[in-house]
């Protein structure tokens, strides 16, 4: 069950998620007019847990060591502001709960012999009302009928169990409300990320998918690598800087020119969309760019 605790606060939380959108309404009174046309509690609680958290998270943190001899130590911030960025996108679909691939098989397999006995009893329970058995009424077809194969047992291939895992990766894997968010972005932000994020070594296969959206799958996959590259290696994030940045990911060379205030504005658009709120104003992604959202 969600905790309510950023609902039963609106009026508290409600100041901090107004400082995060203040620049996309022409005053509070217009942002608070569409926060209400959300339609449950329980989005708005989200919203509220979302908005609020990135102020407290992006927004006003800002790293710092009194300790520290080294002169700038915006790398260090950049990197923290990039991880909270994508744990919150994760964060936005609550109905995709992890579970790890064990549970997802054993919950396959408990389907398939759930719905065998579902069946043995309805065939027991019409078994009870018949005053002659099926063979003398000339009946077959109360014998109950084979379940249909799922296709999850017997795994006797590795080819079945890697169809199996990737399903499974699709379903819940890591990277999956990752790369929703980012399909889900009008397409000038996908624009924008496509000419922003360039995988050198594939730049010509990427730039030549027809789908926008897979294209959109291939870079959100990378922004979850950089963050994973820190969580499991301590690697610093250091390609969103306001300058051009040249880096390697898993043995492949990247150019990137987003910069963190471009992602950030990414995020709270994409937070807008997602709770079907429109903005009064566009806001603008890299000025020499020129795209706005």
């Amino acid at each position: 069950m969600q905790n309510m605790r950023f609902f039963k606060n609106e009026e508290y939380f409600l100041k901090y998620s107004w400082v995060v959108y203040q620049p996309y309404f022409t005053d509070r009174e217009s942002f608070i007019d569409k926060y209400n046309h959300i339609d449950s509690p329980e989005k708005k609680n989200s919203f509220l847990r979302l908005s609020s958290s990135f102020y407290f998270l992006v927004i006003a943190g800002n790293y710092s060591s009194i300790e520290s001899d080294i002169p700038d130590l915006s790398f260090v911030d950049q990197t923290y502001k990039f991880i909270a960025i994508i744990a919150l996108i994760e964060s936005i679909y609550d109905e995709n709960k992890y579970i790890d691939f064990y549970q997802w098989i054993m919950r396959s397999k408990q389907k398939i012999f759930g719905n065998l006995r579902k069946i043995n009893y309805m065939w027991w329970k019409k078994r009870q009302f018949l005053i002659k058995t099926p063979l003398e009424m000339g009946v077959t077809a109360l014998t109950p009928k084979e379940p249909k194969k799922s296709g999850v047992f017997p795994i006797n291939t590795p080819s079945k169990l890697t169809n199996l895992y990737e399903a499974y990766k699709k379903e819940h894997g890591n990277t999956s409300n990752v790369v929703k968010f980012f399909k889900s972005l009008d397409d000038p932000i996908k624009s924008f990320i496509r000419q922003s994020i360039v995988v050198l070594e594939d730049s010509e296969k990427i730039s030549e998918l027809e789908e926008v959206d897979e294209a959109i799958e291939v870079l959100s996959k990378f922004l979850y690598q950089i963050r994973s590259d820190y969580m499991h290696g301590a690697k610093w994030v250091l390609e969103f800087d306001s300058c051009l940045v040249f880096s390697v990911r898993k043995g492949k060379n990247i150019e990137c020119s987003m910069e963190l205030k471009d992602l950030r504005k990414i995020f709270e658009s994409g937070l807008l969309q997602h709770f079907n709120i429109t903005p009064d104003k566009n806001q603008i992604l890299t000025p020499n760019i020129g795209f706005s959202i």
